[in-house]
């Protein structure tokens, strides 16, 4: 194919990628709408948060209307789009935060865990807790707090007791407190830390 005739076949469609392209964009307005619906949010709101767009939704949105526009193909568009949007939203959901504080004259240690548990973000959980700086300051008793934090899979269970196996080398003693109920359920069901018996998790 010649390059002028690819350039006519390309300008001769691009009316209709155009089209294409917005319709998959603006199907952000309703979108945002309905999710400050669900939320409890004015949905003036979310008509506005549609326009007023994060950098990486700008950055999905492009992609997706120039994906369409190069391939012709609208299915290609979207899940080019989509699948962008699953990566970039694990990225963001798998940050963990903590909040650290010494309590019962420097013998008690708790850490205020916030945040969503699953696989992507068990690294990160791991590394909050300070295991030899604890027992180095003569910590006595961790307490996790969990009331912020949700557990997904089993990956966060199998975190948890690794972080309750370290601590337990050491001879300090962790507390976990304000699980909900599916992440207490989760715990009770596949975590080993609960029998005193068990030794940490091999590898």
């Amino acid at each position: 194919m010649s390059v002028q005739t690819f350039r006519e076949s390309w300008f001769s469609n691009i009316k209709n990628d155009v089209l294409a392209g917005l319709v998959v964009s603006l199907a952000l307005i309703p979108e945002a709408i309905a999710f400050s619906i669900i939320a409890g949010v004015d949905p003036m709101v979310g008509l506005y948060s549609s326009f007023m767009i994060p950098i990486i939704i700008a950055f999905v949105m492009i992609v997706t209307v120039l994906t369409v526009l190069m391939t012709h193909n609208l299915a290609i568009g979207v899940l080019t789009g989509v699948v962008l949007s699953a990566v970039f939203f694990a990225s963001k959901i798998s940050k963990v935060y903590v909040k650290k504080r010494i309590e019962h004259d420097g013998k008690m240690k708790l850490y205020q865990i916030s945040g969503q548990l699953f696989f992507v973000s068990v690294t990160d959980l791991i590394n909050v807790f300070d295991f030899t700086t604890d027992f180095h300051d003569n910590i006595k008793e961790v307490e996790i707090n969990f009331s912020n934090a949700n557990l997904w899979d089993d990956s966060a269970v199998a975190a948890i007791d690794k972080i309750v196996f370290k601590y337990r080398q050491y001879d300090i003693e962790v507390v976990l407190s304000g699980l909900n109920e599916q992440s207490a359920r989760l715990i009770d069901k596949l975590a080993t830390h609960t029998d005193m018996n068990a030794g940490p998790p091999k590898h």
